[in-house]
């Protein structure tokens, strides 16, 4: 005589599975649409610079299908995708130079 237990009749293990695979399946379009638009985005720009590469690998599905739109019209990468601020800071020497400029009316 065997036992059989269906597992799916537990509600906190059947709610555990279908929140993982909806998890999965959101990730599957995630990926799926990155894959899209960063094709669409080099046959239209080439190579992709590693900020944009960064920055649809990120996105979420949202925001990759605004930005498939948005490739319509575009006429540049940065039409598409923002462009990243920089975060490097100064270097010293440069501040003090630019200061020094200020202070002695210098543009």
């Amino acid at each position: 005589m065997s036992l059989q237990i269906n597992l799916m009749e537990n509600s906190v293990i059947r709610e555990l599975v279908l929140k993982h695979e909806r998890e999965s399946e959101e990730r599957g379009a995630e990926l799926g649409q990155a894959k899209m638009l960063r094709l669409m985005l080099e046959q239209r720009f080439g190579k992709l610079p590693k900020w944009a590469l960064k920055l649809v690998d990120e996105a979420d599905v949202e925001t990759l299908e605004n930005w498939g739109l948005k490739l319509l019209d575009a006429e540049r990468l940065e039409d598409v995708l923002p462009r990243p601020r920089s975060n490097r800071r100064r270097l010293p020497a440069l501040k003090k130079r630019n200061a020094s400029k200020k202070r002695n009316g210098a543009k």
